[in-house]
């Protein structure tokens, strides 16, 4: 068998640093590596490391076959199996914190023959079938051509399978000697060669809310490491999360992700300033706000945390429309009391509005706001379903408007188009300041987009610039519960 000498060892480091973007720097694996190609240069009957460079450069098969032997594969079905649990546990959270249909996009970043993407298949089968509402689809690439090919296949050696736990057995055909993925699951996949140092943006029609790139980070220089990280940022969904190998890690610091735990990284989704003044006399003279109302639906119970989190003191009483599901009204009430440091109060029967104090809808009913001798009260009401809700925003929207109050609107995160309307009705009070969360900070662009287009709001930002500037408003001067 030929041996490759020091100096041809180093021009095949040099090619797979070119063909894979992987360091070869060190002596890790290498000497693998160097074999594999001593190995396939003894096997195809050639003579020289030289003749084999010629034979990967005009043949393509043979070219496919090289980037197998100086790539590292090794996984197996269910590796490193916490971030499987970590995974279902997020998806169903978020499943319960939405309305309507909820999709997620994955993507296995370094698939190699497919066990990954087909493990994680699985789990998000289990998870479909228990939650009609919910469906997803994979990503699923790899530099390597032939592994591939295996992955797409998705046929696997029958000694596989005892390591697959047997409640996902009904997800493949069992035969003598393997076992296949049944279609219907294979067609959620797409399988795509690629390679972490490109720019994929173009494979993607949709932003990603979940990448597996695990143990496959080692391989790169820090550099390198952190280029790939910051790269995912395009790719990737407002918070997203990024599974990591257990042995792998980044600087936090510098890029937008918070480690969660083992291993998994929650991306802060990159925050704009984006602002859009459609009425700059009312924002320049806006002071004094006597009741702010927020409303929101998909991606909301977390943006609500966030945007009202240590809220200041004193404050205008704060009305929070969230649709959701009725049985978690109470508890993401007394979340929402708890992160926000505000009182919450009841509103079951026609309640006065008072400073520092959080109201909702603790069920099915919606809520209004009416002013009596110059006092503002909201008070629960029953009428029919507004856009699909009760609690509508609209109806909330709709009263502010009615009342007079010196208000805050504010349309966060949803689907539908339920507040819009609203918002444009406390525009044309000419003493409500409007605003409406911006399509890159939001979960689903759907309830603020369509206030934007009735031309119902004030200001367009992120959720964080729109707290901050209510946050602003309120300090500066706090209004007394009087009509002005």
């Amino acid at each position: 068998m030929i041996n490759l000498s020091p100096s041809e060892e180093d021009t095949l480091y040099k090619i797979i640093e070119g063909v894979t973007g992987t360091c070869q720097t060190g002596n890790f694996k290498k000497d693998v590596l160097a074999a594999n190609v001593e190995r396939r240069i003894a096997g195809l009957g050639l003579k020289s490391f030289t003749e084999y460079l010629v034979s990967i450069s005009e043949d393509d098969k043979e070219f496919d076959y090289f980037v197998g032997l100086v790539t590292i594969h090794t996984t197996y079905w269910f590796r490193e199996n916490p971030h499987y649990q970590i995974i279902e546990e997020d998806v169903i959270k978020r499943i319960n914190s939405s309305e309507g249909h909820v999709k997620f996009v994955f993507w296995s970043s370094a698939c190699s023959t497919g066990q990954e993407t087909y493990s994680l298949s699985f789990v998000l089968e289990k998870i479909s079938q228990l939650h009609p509402r919910f469906s997803y689809e994979i990503f699923s690439s790899d530099i390597d051509n032939l592994s591939l090919q295996k992955a797409e296949l998705g046929r696997y050696p029958i000694q596989e399978l005892k390591t697959i736990p047997d409640a996902y057995h009904r997800f493949v055909h069992i035969h003598k000697d393997f076992f296949s993925i049944k279609d219907p699951i294979k067609r959620k996949i797409k399988f795509f060669k690629a390679s972490l140092t490109e720019d994929l943006s173009s494979k993607f029609h949709h932003s990603i809310d979940y990448i597996f790139c695990r143990n496959v980070l080692i391989y790169f220089d820090g550099k390198t490491t952190f280029e790939i990280i910051k790269r995912f940022e395009n790719y990737l969904s407002k918070n997203a999360l990024l599974v990591l190998g257990h042995s792998e890690s980044f600087d936090t610091l510098k890029a937008k992700y918070t480690l969660e735990r083992n291993s998994c990284y929650r991306y802060q989704h990159r925050e704009f300033r984006e602002i859009h003044h459609q009425d700059d006399s009312v924002i320049k003279t806006f002071s004094n706000p006597q009741i702010i109302v927020l409303g929101a639906s998909t991606g909301g119970p977390e943006t609500l945390e966030k945007f009202l989190k240590n809220f200041p003191k004193p404050c205008p009483p704060i009305i929070v429309v969230q649709h959701i599901n009725s049985r978690f009204c109470e508890s993401f009430a007394r979340r929402l009391e708890a992160v926000s440091g505000l009182q919450l109060r009841d509103t079951g029967k026609k309640t006065l509005l008072l400073p520092d104090s959080l109201y909702l809808s603790w069920g099915d009913y919606h809520l209004s706001v009416v002013e009596e001798k110059g006092l503002y009260y909201v008070a629960p009401n029953n009428e029919p379903l507004r856009n699909g809700h009760r609690a509508s925003v609209d109806v909330l929207f709709e009263s502010i408007a009615r009342s007079r109050a010196r208000s805050i609107g504010v349309l966060l995160t949803g689907m539908g188009k339920d507040g819009a309307e609203g918002l444009l009705k406390m525009k044309h009070t000419k003493k409500c300041l409007t605003m409406a969360q911006n399509k890159e900070s939001s979960v689903v662009y759907g309830m603020p987009r369509e206030a934007v287009d009735l031309g119902a709001v004030h200001i367009v930002g992120s959720d964080r610039y729109l707290s901050q500037l209510v946050r602003d408003y309120v300090q500066k001067k706090l209004g007394l519960l009087k009509t002005g």
